[in-house]
């Protein structure tokens, strides 16, 4: 039986072609062959690491505005009525780079989706009573995330990994009085800079192609408002502590746990060590098999589970580590999860004839999984966008993770260990565990307090 990249290495998939409509907005259309269904994406390659401080959260807020009454139109209930009646659904996600709004539907719908996300687009609405209804779902989602042990760390790993006061030191961190005191205004003012066109993408996947004219009938009406604020350059946090950290007392009744994030400096998204980075997380974790779960849970039994994995940007990247247990086996599981990287980098065994081929196979495996759907191909070709990096095809990249070889995967690791001195932790438990976590991991003295009391 053919494998996964055999079967992606002999797809004709040709990268789709952008066209930039007259406003300077991006359109890519990237049609998938025998789809009966079809996404319309709308892109901002804007996120919470493009916000001022007084703006934190308003991304979010502006998100939860999208697929609301526009001026003149019909109510929210009525909106959403329309569109669900066709049987697509919507979809928001703000990140640190990007904002993005979908409807997904069938194929044949195109034109009525493509026209209510034009609308939507060029029209912002804020009704009053929409306003105060998505003011009041932020701040739940906030307080949601607060409560959570999971979301905390999480939630709080970049303002460990990133330079205080700087805006990807926020990101992840909506400011709650930014939410409150929001006036309506203030969200058109904001919006109108964020739907700047020259930082925009319609991306279109599925059983039916966009072309320019329709596009630019739909979307032509957006216009650029001054130039698009510049992106800061991420700093790394070398202050100290080199942690975060919440000290949650454990309810009667309850055991105590530890959740934690560790993050060291990774890859942006355009490395050119981008695939064997892939491939490393592969067999470091992979699956049940990998060597972290076999080390830490199998052998070690110091964790139900633990994650390893590369969040790479445009301009920057973490590798991050994350697992849940018991206080006391923190730190050992933290150094038996990261010396699995050190014996890839060449400490110990490195990469095995097997490991690599099911690494690749099963990255490849894991890229064709994540690209089979109108919505997910439309994702990937949009986040290639906004990152600034060419359009690439699914097989092309399955082709690129097929000749990833030992010594790729070891040059990598290398690379990775070199910053392990530079690790940041993010952690919530019943008792401050910063110093002796970051330990773990860099096996140097680190001084100062950094954990807060609940």
């Amino acid at each position: 039986m053919a494998s996964i990249m055999d079967r992606m290495g002999t797809e004709r998939e040709s990268a789709p072609v952008p066209t930039q409509l007259s406003n300077g907005m991006t359109l890519i259309d990237a049609p998938l062959a025998g789809s009966n269904n079809v996404t319309v994406g709308l892109v901002i390659r804007r996120g919470e690491r493009d916000e001022l401080p007084s703006e934190s959260g308003l991304s979010d807020f502006i998100g939860g505005l999208f697929f609301t009454q526009p001026t003149g139109g019909p109510d929210t209930d009525a909106l959403l009525a329309e569109i669900e009646g066709m049987g697509a659904s919507i979809n928001f996600d703000v990140g640190v780079e990007t904002t993005v709004f979908s409807i997904s539907g069938r194929a044949r719908d195109l034109p009525r989706l493509t026209a209510i996300m034009g609308r939507l687009a060029t029209d912002a609405g804020m009704v009053p009573d929409d306003i105060e209804t998505v003011r009041a779902e932020v701040l739940n989602a906030i307080d949601r995330s607060a409560l959570s042990p999971d979301k905390w760390v999480a939630d709080h790993l970049f303002a460990a990994a990133y330079a205080p006061g700087t805006a990807i030191a926020r990101a992840d961190l909506p400011d709650r009085k930014s939410i409150e005191n929001a006036t309506r205004d203030q969200l058109l003012a904001f919006r109108e800079q964020l739907f700047n066109p020259a930082n925009m993408a319609i991306v279109v996947s599925g059983g039916a192609s966009l072309d320019a004219a329709e596009a630019q009938s739909q979307f032509g009406a957006l216009k650029s408002v001054g130039t698009p604020r510049p992106r800061t350059t991420p700093e790394w946090n070398m202050s100290t502590p080199p942690w975060v950290g919440k000290v949650r007392p454990t309810a009667a009744g309850d055991r105590d746990k530890l959740n934690i994030s560790a993050a060291i400096p990774g890859l942006p998204m355009g490395d050119p060590d981008k695939d064997a980075l892939i491939v490393l997380n592969d067999v470091l974790g992979g699956g049940m098999s990998r060597r972290l779960m076999a080390e830490v849970r199998g052998r070690l039994g110091l964790a139900y589970n633990i994650d390893a994995g590369p969040v790479p940007m445009s301009d920057t990247g973490i590798f991050v580590m994350a697992t849940s247990t018991q206080p006391n086996n923190g730190a050992r599981a933290l150094q038996a999860g990261f010396q699995q990287l050190r014996d890839l980098a060449g400490e110990g065994a490195t990469v095995t004839p097997d490991e690599l081929l099911m690494a690749r196979r099963h990255s490849a495996f894991m890229l064709s999984q994540a690209t089979q759907t109108a919505g997910d191909r439309a994702g990937y070709y949009a986040s290639q966008w906004a990152a600034g990096r060419p359009l690439t095809p699914p097989a092309e990249r399955a082709a690129a993770l097929a000749k990833v070889t030992a010594d790729d995967v070891t040059r990598v690791a290398k690379r990775l260990v070199a910053n392990l001195p530079l690790a940041r932790v993010a952690f919530v438990g019943p008792r401050d565990q910063g110093r002796e976590l970051t330990n773990a991991i860099t096996g140097a003295a680190v001084s100062g307090q950094g954990a807060m009391a609940l």
